[in-house]
């Protein structure tokens, strides 16, 4: 009988021969960009880490040139052994001498604000400098904005809350086929209105995910919040369902049905209506340096200006319940509406002493 394999059938599919040809592609790709960089006279590195899906912490290292444009070229990712400043520098130097670079030549190194890297003895921009003494560090300035703006979301109960709320109801219909059903069945626009899980790094996904529910400052029309709350109803009544997400898909309603969380979602996005356009400007390639300070300028007055505006917020917040409401009553056998005020504090009367 004949072999049920491949025999000397020759597929070049197998994985060695796959690894082999994008590790030659890589290869070709790295002596291309090394030809620029000598041809540009000067560089900058860009370094920054993260975890993959296995948890292991990889190094994204990026050359910064010009030619007759400005490149910004990706040269390696690797698997990342210490978080140590000099292991950072030691890991630039061998990446750079594979493809024949001299890291003298580095006149600037970008990195984001962690201990190690901004360390001022032991950090990699200040280790750097003994192997290229006429770099500069430069700390991107959209980093330090999103790095703000992230820590303005934890910075109370009530916004940590709300955004672990958002990401939960994403998480909860996204995890079943089931209650995707009644997600889709619930909504009109399913291509624009798919639920976003946050994730940890990327502050903007707030934004993403804060607009889809409840819509922009004072502008509910768009927002997808009825749909959520009809959605968690439906979870929660079908009695198909284990008792466990019901009651989770309860737990999510209620929260977004009191004031207080309608009232916070309505405080971030002023919050973002302001920063989120600066940011994302800040990270174009094609950055006009006086447009950028006149945003900085201008987002730093808007922000002064509303930090004491809280009425606006509120009548935001009012009519956003009132749109809510609106359009829940049209529902048959729907019970749910929106809280219009903050429940009221029962204040706890002090017994007197025996005399």
């Amino acid at each position: 009988m004949g072999s049920k394999g491949r025999g000397s059938l020759v597929t070049m599919m197998s994985k060695t021969t796959v690894n082999k040809v994008i590790e030659v592609i890589r290869s070709l790709i790295q002596q291309t960009i090394a030809v620029e960089v000598k041809r540009a006279g000067m560089f900058s590195v860009q370094l920054d880490t993260t975890q993959d899906l296995t948890s292991k912490d990889q190094c994204a290292v990026v050359l910064r040139y010009v030619t007759t444009v400005v490149h910004e070229r990706l040269i390696a990712v690797i698997d990342c052994e210490s978080s140590t400043g000099q292991y950072f520098v030691d890991l630039v130097k061998e990446t750079l001498a594979t493809m024949d670079i001299d890291i003298k030549h580095c006149i600037g190194n970008a990195t984001d604000g962690a201990a190690n890297m901004q360390g001022k003895y032991r950090g990699f921009s200040a280790l750097i400098t003994e192997v290229s003494p006429n770099q500069v560090h430069i700390w991107c300035y959209s980093h330090i904005l999103n790095l703000v703006l992230s820590d303005t979301t934890r910075v109370v109960v009530a916004s940590e809350s709300l955004f672990c709320l958002l990401n939960d109801i994403a998480v909860l219909i996204r995890d079943s086929y089931k209650r995707m059903h009644l997600w889709e069945e619930t909504t009109e626009d399913k291509r624009r209105r798919r639920l976003g899980v946050i994730g940890e790094t990327r502050w903007w996904a707030k934004d993403e995910a804060l607009k889809k529910v409840f819509g922009g400052f004072a502008k509910p029309n768009q927002a997808l919040y009825t749909d959520v709350i009809i959605t968690m109803e439906k979870i929660e009544k079908d009695m198909t369902i284990k008792p466990s997400t019901r009651s989770k898909a309860q737990g999510y309603k209620d929260a977004l049905l009191r004031y207080e969380t309608i009232l916070t979602a309505e405080i971030y996005l002023r919050i973002f209506e302001n920063t989120s356009p600066l940011s994302k400007y800040l990270q174009t390639s094609g950055i006009d340096f006086v447009t950028a300070q006149h945003l900085v300028t201008g987002t730093e007055d808007n922000l002064r200006k509303y930090a004491r505006d809280f009425q606006s917020v509120k009548k935001a917040a009012d009519n956003f319940v009132e749109w809510a409401n609106g359009i829940l009553e049209e529902q048959q056998n729907r019970d749910a509406e929106a809280q219009t005020a903050l429940p009221e504090k029962r204040t706890k009367k002090k017994e007197e002493k025996a005399r």
